[in-house]
């Protein structure tokens, strides 16, 4: 997993978020990985292999529908 300082970097989103919403949001994340880790350092370090490690919550239904798309889950 991903360690941003001390901790796992980890996006959180309320249950209610609509299924499409959280789709996009994580393909809009995993797309744009090579500006987002070009950011920082501690940026740097997240890489969508460790994406499903150490989550200490659910997967949301519309996240995990992105992640069985590309042969994640």
């Amino acid at each position: 997993f991903e360690y941003f300082w001390t901790f796992p970097f980890m996006m959180v989103v309320r249950n209610d978020m609509a299924d499409d919403t959280a789709y996009e949001l994580v393909k809009t994340f995993w797309s744009n990985i090579a500006k987002i880790n070009a950011m920082s350092p501690a940026l740097s370090l997240i890489t969508k292999e460790g994406a499903l490690e150490a989550l200490s919550a659910d997967v949301h239904p519309g996240a995990a529908k992105y992640y069985k798309e590309v042969g994640m889950k």
